[in-house]
């Protein structure tokens, strides 16, 4: 009797066992590796439940769960790997899609603006300049995509000119003005070389009245 009683546990335990392992399973809802749909695997395994969504590390590495058989797995994923213009957010990689804002509203030659936005993944900027005293180099946005045209800036009267980006009348007088054909950089370049030249005059200077004293 005491045997039986023996058996009986035994066998009892043997059942519990059975059916606890008979039960593990793992199920994925992006169906498996997915990296770009967000996913949670949901895996039983002796006797314990556990959920697991995918999530992003930062903005290029994805944390990937997925089922491997009955049992959880995971990876971690360079979300580069897809295209350059793709990025981790929220759970999955993602192209982030074309776009472009202008500053000025559209092509408008008077007014100095910047064009910003999405270019396969990769960020851009343009700002409107002055090819040379009465050309213009317009930027503006043909959809969610970047454009750009020359423009005279004669087309709005013999005495415009191109000044910093836009097409403007000078002022008689006014500091801003300058003469024709200079260029966005050329001012710059201008002052530079003033600046260049009154270093060297006191460089100059200073080393012949150190070579008087001497």
């Amino acid at each position: 009797m005491k045997l039986e009683k023996l058996f009986i546990v035994g066998l009892l335990m043997l059942v519990s066992i059975y059916v606890v392992f008979a039960q593990n399973s793992c199920s994925d809802t992006d169906g498996g590796i997915n990296t770009q749909v967000k996913g949670t695997i949901s895996w039983y395994e002796n006797g314990y439940s556990i959920n697991q969504t995918d999530y992003c590390i930062d903005t290029t590495y994805l944390k990937e769960y997925y089922c491997s058989g009955t049992s959880n797995s995971s990876l971690i994923y360079n979300c580069k790997n897809i295209g350059s213009g793709y990025t981790c957010s929220n759970g999955r990689c993602y192209q982030i899609p074309n776009s472009c804002s202008d500053t000025d509203g559209g092509f408008k030659p008077l007014v100095k603006g910047t064009i910003s936005g999405y270019r396969n993944g990769q960020t851009y900027s343009y700002t409107d300049y002055c090819i040379s005293g009465t050309t213009l180099k317009e930027y503006s946005c043909s959809g969610a995509f970047p454009g750009n045209s020359t423009h005279n800036c004669k087309n709005y009267g013999s005495t415009y000119i191109c000044y910093y980006g836009l097409c403007r009348q000078p002022s008689s007088g006014s500091r801003w003005d300058r003469p024709l054909g200079l260029t966005d950089n050329s001012e710059s370049l201008m002052v530079f070389g003033v600046i260049a030249v009154l270093i060297i005059i006191a460089i100059f200077g200073f080393l012949k009245f150190y070579a008087k004293k001497i």
